[in-house]
């Protein structure tokens, strides 16, 4: 149950069952029953506690020191206790009918939700104030996910009488919400603040209120994004260090425009299977150095399963097709089955296995040079969230995008990937692992910023045929990304990236720095 919700529930258990009972007995009280029970009406719960049970000692075959005892706990809310007192006073004389309305109550609280759900038949069936009955069974309906059910019930409620009408239009409010059926979940909460505009409930109502336009926008099944952004290159062309290795090689940086554009699918799916497609576009146009000019296109496909609530197993179905100066320079098809775990409100895990091929369409200096490859890699994910409220992100129900940025949340990332690439090429072949941090901190309302850091090592498992040593690779990664929200759907972008490889053949080694300012646009 969130936060919000327990608090709701709290006040209406408080509003509609009072802490002194409504039932009368004919039967006698003695001095310390009566003490307790005026404790407990004057709402001091511990020394109600000290009196009633020095009756409950002294009068063992009585339901009444139980049952006050039970109502004593509720209200401090030991829900356990007071359980416990409950089903002794059931057991016992004189009988009372409200106590299976208090013990469906307490059970709901503890979350033994089918045992509630039997309790308030008994309660029905003795005709036990129809309308708390109802309400409570909504609860509870509610808690098992059962959410138009739990309308029905909510309506019962609301029927009954006017002391119940709001917290019944904020429940059905709710029950809508869960369901997804947005509009009958606004219409009922501004029936509550109508009601009684000043009322914690009408708070909570206005709360919810303010979202229900994002999650509108959410069950749109298309996002779309475009993105246009300068930079500026110092090594567009990866010119070695080594001055030996880089001769006849100038002129490396360059100014270029990069544009990106994206579509995103995600169908309503009721069940548990669910299905996600992507589509992305990139096209870079250098100034000067024109035969680099990059034209990317990549399509994902992505069926899933959800496991329960908090995990779910997927299978990312991959296709890419890249032109380098209008020439066709690259294809690529991968496999990725995936699963997900959100462990808690800060911290969800992601580990995946990914098979690519990659076949290179031009013709290689020779056949040593071959970079056409099968990849396989396996992968560690792991997300710590902070800077908010996370409640919202801890189920399936609902898309998981690190990607989103309409809330005020920041994360730490955490990526390990061990990989082998097999190359038709012996001067290619190689395994490798990579270490990946990133962080993105919201600093401003409107400001966010990402910093991400890489290790990236590859041993070469053949000797190179020109240079006849086994090459080994170290590359090293730092990028920063600052995102300003000037509107609803678009950010202005400033990046940097620095990339350093260390190769022990000097041919390999390189520095390269980017600069970028752009806008993107997400609908």
């Amino acid at each position: 149950m969130s936060v919000i919700n327990r608090a709701i529930v709290l006040i209406l258990v408080y509003s509609f069952f009072p802490v002194s009972a409504s039932t009368v007995w004919s039967q006698e009280q003695t001095p310390d029953l009566q003490r307790g029970i005026a404790e407990l009406r004057q709402e001091n719960f511990e020394e109600a506690i000290d009196s009633l049970s020095r009756a409950f000692e002294a009068e063992p075959a009585s339901s009444q020191p139980a049952y006050y005892l039970g109502m004593s706990y509720k209200n401090l809310q030991n829900y356990r206790e007071a359980k416990r007192y409950f089903l002794i006073a059931v057991d016992r004389t004189p009988k009372i009918r409200e106590i299976y309305l208090e013990l469906a109550e307490v059970s709901y609280q503890l979350g033994e939700l089918d045992e509630a759900m039997d309790i308030l038949k008994k309660a029905e069936s003795e005709n036990v104030r129809p309308g708390q009955t109802a309400y409570v069974k909504g609860l509870v309906l509610l808690a098992m996910n059962r959410n138009l059910d739990a309308v029905e019930s909510f309506k019962k409620a609301g029927a009954s009488g006017p002391e119940l009408v709001q917290a019944a239009d904020y429940q059905m409010g709710l029950s809508y919400l869960n369901e997804g059926q947005l509009d009958e979940a606004e219409a009922r909460f501004n029936d509550v603040i109508s009601r009684d505009p000043n009322s914690d409930m009408a708070v909570f109502a206005r709360n919810y209120l303010d979202k229900i336009p994002a999650k509108k926008r959410e069950q749109i099944p298309f996002r779309y994004y475009l993105g246009l952004h300068f930079q500026y290159d110092d090594n567009v062309v990866l010119r070695p260090d080594d001055e030996s290795a880089a001769i006849n090689i100038s002129g490396e940086e360059d100014f270029l425009e990069v544009v990106t554009a994206g579509l995103e699918f995600f169908p309503k799916v009721k069940g548990r299977a669910g299905f996600e497609g992507h589509y992305s576009f990139y096209y870079s146009r250098h100034h000067d150095l024109e035969s680099y000019d990059v034209h990317n296109h990549s399509v994902v496909l992505v069926p899933n399963y959800r496991i329960n609530n908090n995990s779910k197993a997927s299978l990312a179905l991959g296709y890419g097709y890249m032109l380098v100066d209008d020439d066709k320079y690259l294809t690529t098809g991968s496999i990725s089955p995936t699963y997900t775990l959100l462990i808690n409100k800060s911290h969800t895990m992601q580990t995946y296995f990914s098979y690519q091929r990659k076949e290179f369409l031009g013709s290689p200096v020779n056949s040593d040079e071959d970079r056409d490859a099968d990849e396989y890699s396996l992968n560690f994910n792991w997300v710590y969230f902070f800077a908010q409220d996370v409640g919202s992100l801890i189920s399936f129900k609902e898309k998981f995008d690190l990607s989103t940025f309409s809330q005020n949340k920041g994360y730490f990332n955490f990526h390990y990937r061990i990989s082998k690439e097999d190359t038709d090429g012996t001067n290619w072949d190689n395994v490798g692992s990579k270490l990946t941090l990133t962080t993105l901190v919201p600093l401003h309302e409107k400001v966010k910023l990402s910093v991400s850091g890489d290790a990236d090592y590859r041993n070469f498992k053949n000797a190179h045929t020109v240079y006849n040593d086994e090459r080994r690779d170290i590359s090293y990664g730092l990028s920063a990304l600052l995102f300003y929200r000037f509107t609803k759907y678009a950010d202005v972008q400033f990046l940097y990236a620095y990339r350093s490889y260390d190769s022990n053949i000097s041919l390999y080694d390189y520095e390269r720095n980017l600069f970028s300012i752009g806008v993107e646009l997400r609908y």
